[in-house]
């Protein structure tokens, strides 16, 4: 199987396509795939060849402040609102990018999945809660409780002497802003918005960006809700803020799974072609 490598824009959008060579353009499932804070699309190329050998149409966009729309000068570990509005602006343009191939008619079945490690797994997680259109969604090593991770992070500063307007100018407000706005998004408060849709995380228990206790809760939750029967967490005892490879396989495998199974199959499905790919 040989694939193609495309970089381009969606409308103002800088993205990577990966697709089969004999699907160039023909319709295939759409596979999204967000990259992390401080990325950047060409950074995320693994990940999305997992999900393209298996058929899909995999893109993968620059976040706001990242990669090619990144400033000169800008430093993001400096300056810590850039985050949030990376992340507010991927869940603002996840439409415009379906809209772009599902009006070139280039999207098979209507079948969308989305995924993305670490600020890419918030996303995720957003897009879920905000679109009923997706079809599956996996989360690697980020929080699906967006407002308590924020909140994590601003506490996480101050504990260490910072105050918040240090974060960037006006940041209090700006952030009181922001805490209001992923109300509306916050997959963490409104679980039933999987609505029994397949939904994996993966997560180290030893992560130090970002905690896994986010995930373990939030999956506890939802697995007592009608509408999180389909919710699976792969913890990890070992590890740290980081991807392993066979991770990126198990996540692609799921993909492929929820496109080529029934609902109920999808997770035993897929475990069971990893495990014959993996042991």
């Amino acid at each position: 199987m040989r694939h193609i490598t495309k970089s381009y824009y969606v409308n103002e959008i800088p993205v990577i396509e990966i697709i089969d060579a004999n699907l160039e353009d023909k319709a295939a499932p759409l596979a999204i795939f967000y990259h992390g804070f401080t990325g950047s699309k060409d950074s995320s190329m693994t990940f999305g060849n997992e999900i393209a050998k298996r058929g899909f149409r995999v893109i993968m966009p620059d976040a706001q402040h990242h990669g090619e729309r990144r400033k000169y000068g800008v430093d993001l570990n400096v300056n810590g609102i850039l985050f949030f509005e990376a992340l507010m602006s991927n869940v603002k343009e996840f439409p415009e990018i379906v809209h772009f191939y599902r009006s070139k008619e280039l999207i098979k079945d209507d079948f969308i999945a989305v995924a993305g490690m670490s600020m890419g797994g918030m996303t995720t997680s957003l897009i879920l809660k905000a679109n009923k259109e997706v079809n599956v969604a996996v989360v690697l090593m980020g929080s699906p409780q967006q407002i308590k991770f924020n909140d994590w992070i601003v506490n996480q500063y101050v504990s260490h002497g910072g105050e918040v307007d240090q974060l960037a100018p006006n940041a209090k407000t700006i952030y009181e802003y922001m805490t209001e706005y992923f109300k509306k998004y916050d997959l963490g408060l409104d679980p039933q918005a999987i609505n029994q849709r397949p939904l994996l995380f993966w997560h180290s228990k030893q992560d130090p960006v970002v905690p896994y206790i986010y995930a373990e809760e939030f999956v506890e939750a939802a697995k007592n809700i009608p509408e999180g029967k389909y919710v699976y967490l792969k913890p990890d005892d070992q590890g740290a803020h980081k991807v392993p490879f066979i991770e990126m396989a198990r996540m692609g495998e799921f993909i492929s799974a929820a496109y080529n199974e029934e609902v109920e199959n999808v997770y035993e499905v897929a475990e069971e072609n990893f495990n014959k790919l993996w042991g």
